[in-house]
């Protein structure tokens, strides 16, 4: 079984509760040092105010009601918080480019994005790259 996702620590944000739980036990039995768990936007930027810094990935599903991914993740770059982000999403792989194109131009560290269900397989790679990726960077969204 693959560590890379050995000590550290996720925040999953997922508003189906089944989908969010079975994502944090995955990260768990991939020896995550930490799991946090939230249903929504607005709960996964409290969560990450309460972190202050200790979330080294973010693995956000993109359709959500109130704040979805994107609006997460564009908040988070203008915070200047550094995590890096993963999205999750049953949107066709086109859609999800796209949106990825977005954050990535908002100057969110971006790992990648993954069609729903996630799996080790999937999360592997995206994984690795956090390890080996550089700084995040500093581009705010326009």
């Amino acid at each position: 079984m693959s560590t890379e996702a050995a000590g550290l620590r996720f925040l999953v944000v997922e508003d189906h509760a089944f989908q969010r739980r079975i994502l944090a036990q995955m990260l768990l039995r991939l020896e995550a040092a930490a799991v946090t768990e939230a249903e929504d936007g607005e709960a996964a930027l409290a969560a990450l105010r309460d972190a202050a810094g200790a979330i080294d990935i973010v693995v956000t599903d993109l359709m959500m009601p109130g704040i979805d991914g994107m609006e997460l993740m564009r908040r988070s770059a203008e915070n200047g918080e550094g995590m890096a982000f993963i999205l999750t999403s049953a949107l066709d792989a086109q859609e999800r480019e796209a949106v990825a194109a977005q954050a990535l131009a908002c100057g969110v560290r971006l790992l990648g994005d993954i069609a729903k269900p996630p799996t080790p397989a999937k999360l592997a790679p995206l994984l690795a790259r956090y390890r080996i990726s550089g700084s995040p960077p500093a581009a705010p969204c326009a």
